[in-house]
């Protein structure tokens, strides 16, 4: 009896990250590109918000990206890394 407890606790924790990784996805990614300026997350915020149709808000995103040098970013506004002044 203890094994299926343990392993209703387990599934149930899995499944509650994983309803707020999705629902708070954007929200994380652009924390880490505003508190810890990771030009990956910048990227992925960035790509996020295009989803979304917040196309102001991705541009913003890109072009941090870029200034923090993910290569990525730079190659998708198609200009050499840290062209762009912030």
């Amino acid at each position: 009896m203890k094994f299926q407890y343990k392993l209703a606790t387990i599934v149930f924790t899995i499944f509650t990250l994983v309803v707020l990784y999705v629902r708070f996805e954007t929200a994380l990614y652009s924390w880490f590109c505003d508190n810890e300026d990771n030009g990956a997350a910048c990227f992925v915020a960035s790509n996020l918000y295009i989803e979304g149709s917040d196309q102001d808000t991705a541009d913003r995103y890109l072009k941090k990206s870029c200034k923090l040098k993910y290569s990525l970013a730079c190659e998708k506004l198609d200009l050499p890394k840290q062209i762009i002044q912030p």
